[in-house]
């Protein structure tokens, strides 16, 4: 047998009374969740109160039209940074040394000579 320990849901204004319970199941170390759904918001009946009023028409057609003037002058800004950007600097041609992987002298004579002239003062 299951052992469940009724927990009350904390999320929103949930409480002892108002539906929103939560079970864990020891065993299975489960939590299942019963809530009921809580309207947010105006109903569509006080919605519908608002939806031909003399005052909020025109504010809805004003702040529509005021979106889509917004919208299309960011729009047209971000072409215009685009367009009178400046253009990228020429790409230089590299130095000699900056085309190769490495460098290597021709001669290394020099340093093959230079360590035999010091050999003799450290034996």
């Amino acid at each position: 047998m299951a052992t469940k320990d009724a927990l009350i849901a904390e999320e929103g204004k949930g409480g002892v009374g108002s539906g929103d319970i939560a079970t864990f199941d020891k065993n299975a170390e489960v939590v299942n969740f019963e809530l009921e759904p809580k309207a947010i918001g105006l109903t569509k009946e006080q919605l519908e109160k608002y939806r031909n009023d003399p005052f909020w028409k025109p504010v809805r057609t004003i702040l529509f039209a005021l979106f889509w003037l917004a919208w299309a002058a960011m729009f047209a800004g971000a072409i215009a940074i685009v367009v009178l950007s400046p253009k990228c600097a020429e790409k230089q041609k590299p130095d000699w040394w900056q085309t190769k992987v490495s460098y290597q002298p021709e001669k290394i004579s020099w340093f093959i000579m230079d360590f035999v002239e010091f050999l003799p003062n450290f034996i």
